[in-house]
């Protein structure tokens, strides 16, 4: 086959390099990573062989092509830097059989942080076209892995201007865990509130899974919170961090000048709740909430703007009313919950609820007492749709048999109503990596 791109121009090449490296289906699924495991106790490396296998190793295959296929797919290729491991994957086994010493994978990794520091520093116009970078700071005790140094972070975070997306590993033995230096140093600040374009930000832990890991350094709630504060135009926000793993000083005041004023979308995996009500009382223009394990603290904790509500897992045996979300207009379970305790919990839910999703086992689980539910359900006058996951397990006919009934069941009670059945293949943590650019193409 040639390899000869002709009379193509650099401009239309790539295009090509664009579709084969899609912005909008290229995800980090943290929940891939939350629920796979393999024997030994580790998370299995879905991640890196999703890596393998994605577009960015065939944009890869295309840079070796020729000269000019080589500087246009680099431009793509460095949309997104990742230069830590994620916590909880198999990666002692990795390090291990590649060098024999684990102190020396903590040396790849700084070397790794300051050979893309020295590239940016030379090529600014490849450091302008990052937007997407996943670091971190610390190591993982678990395992002997390092991620970074905040220093080292910086140092590539202030070189990329226009990063949409930042991820973060916060793990042990960090600048954040020292009492004595909570606040970050005024040159650091000035620097990292450059990201002026910055609008999804991650922060997870190193996830212990050993009982060890509670004994490490952790860190403070203050500076989770000083952390996030940098970027005011942050409309994303998803936190992973273990209420073990976060220390709360007892005399902290929160400034009064401090909101989240562009905050519109916070996903909240295992995490403090101190730190999830702050930020969430502090966010006034928030709309959606994502809950991998619902608490009841955090429920009550949200403030009125909330409008849409997912939740993975009931956590607490007796959630709160959130009767007081007079806005909420969604409301989804769609994890493991007891078809029982979302029935009692749906009623009392607010009225102004427009949409409701929950998952098949709901409706099998009150099959031959499907009134139950339309009783439960009266009192919600703005229902029009009930949203049924079925992760693709029914098959058409299936499918077919139970609209047909819900549709007869419900028609006299809510004559607006529909049923939609849909394979969600929800995440708590579902965040675009990559965002496409939004002016024309770059010469």
């Amino acid at each position: 086959m040639s390899t000869n791109s002709g009379p193509l121009p650099c401009e239309l090449l790539l295009e090509i390099f664009e579709c084969v490296m899609p912005a909008m289906e290229a995800f980090y699924d943290a929940d891939h990573i939350i629920r796979d495991w393999d024997s030994r106790g580790y998370y299995t490396d879905l991640y890196g062989n999703l890596r393998r296998a994605s577009p960015s190793s065939t944009l890869a295959r295309c840079a070796r092509v020729s000269k000019i296929w080589s500087e246009l797919a680099t431009t793509t290729l460095y949309r997104e830097l990742v230069i830590s491991r994620l916590g909880r994957l198999r990666a002692v086994e990795d390090v291990m059989d590649e060098t024999g010493d684990s102190a020396e994978s903590e040396w790849t990794t700084d070397e790794r942080s300051a050979l893309l520091c020295r590239t940016l520093s030379e090529r600014p116009d490849l450091a302008c076209r990052v937007q997407t970078i996943q670091a971190g700071l610390g190591r993982d005790c678990d395992r002997g892995i390092r991620y970074g140094t905040l220093d080292a972070a910086v140092d590539l975070i202030a070189l990329c201007p226009n990063v949409v997306h930042l991820d973060l590993t916060i793990g042990c033995g960090d600048d954040l865990s020292n009492p004595e230096g909570l606040a970050l140093p005024s040159e650091d600040v000035e620097l990292l509130g450059r990201l002026t374009q910055l609008r999804h930000l991650s922060l997870r832990d190193s996830q212990h899974i050993e009982t060890a890991g509670e004994l490490c350094d952790i860190p403070y709630f203050e500076a989770i919170v000083d952390l996030v504060g940098l970027w005011p135009t942050v409309e994303t926000l998803s936190l992973q961090l273990d209420a073990r793993n976060i220390l709360v000083q007892p005399d902290y005041k929160w400034s009064s000048g401090r909101t989240f004023s562009h905050l519109r979308d916070l996903r909240l995996g295992y995490v403090d709740e101190d730190v999830a009500i702050a930020i969430a009382q502090h966010s006034p223009t928030l709309r959606d909430v994502s809950i991998l394990y619902a608490r009841a603290g955090v429920l009550s904790g949200l403030p009125n703007s909330v409008t849409n509500i997912e939740i993975s897992y009931i956590h607490d045996s007796e959630l709160p009313s959130i009767s007081h979300l007079h806005r909420l207009k969604s409301f989804a379970i769609v994890g493991g919950c007891e078809a029982t305790s979302v029935l009692d919990y749906l009623s009392q839910l607010p009225r102004t609820v427009e949409t409701l999703t929950v998952t098949i086992d709901f409706f099998f689980g009150f099959r031959r007492d499907i009134d139950l539910i339309g009783e439960r359900l009266q009192r919600l006058h703005a229902l029009c749709q009930i949203i049924i996951d079925c992760e693709n397990r029914l098959g058409h006919s299936h499918i077919l048999e139970l609209h047909a009934e819900l549709t007869q069941t419900f028609a006299a009670r809510f004559p607006r109503l529909s049923f939609v059945f849909k394979d969600r293949n929800h995440s708590w943590n579902r965040v675009p990596r990559l965002t496409p650019d939004t002016g024309g193409p770059a010469a």
